[in-house]
C-alpha cells in the first residue's frame, strides 16, 4: 500500500470513528473507496480522510446527513448558502 492510502479500518482510526460508521457512510453514499487493493480491500486516500473529518464536524454543528450530502454534492465547487441545504427553519437560514 502506498503512503496516503488507507484501508477502511485505517481510515476509521485516523478519523477517530468506528469502522462501522465508515461502512455506514459508504452505504448511504457519503464516501466511496477510490481504489481496490490486489486483495480487493477498499482503499481510501487523504481526500477521503478530509471528507470524513468534514462530515463529523458538520454533524457536530447540527447538520443532518442529508444536509451534508447536499453540501458534498455541490457540483460547482462553491459552498451553498445555509438556506439552500439546511433542514432547519431558523432566522440564520432565511438571511
Amino acid at each position: 500500500m502506498r503512503e496516503g492510502e488507507y484501508t477502511i479500518s485505517q481510515l476509521a482510526t485516523a478519523a477517530g470513528i468506528p469502522t462501522t460508521t465508515m461502512r455506514y457512510y459508504e452505504r448511504v453514499g457519503l464516501i466511496e473507496p477510490e481504489d481496490r487493493s490486489a486483495g480487493n480491500y477498499r482503499l481510501y486516500t487523504d481526500d477521503s480522510l478530509r471528507k470524513v473529518k468534514f462530515i463529523r464536524a458538520a454533524q457536530g454543528t447540527g447538520f443532518t446527513l442529508d444536509d451534508i450530502r447536499q453540501l458534498l454534492a455541490a457540483e460547482d465547487g462553491r459552498i451553498p448558502r445555509c438556506w439552500q441545504t439546511c433542514s432547519k427553519d431558523c432566522a440564520t437560514c432565511r438571511t
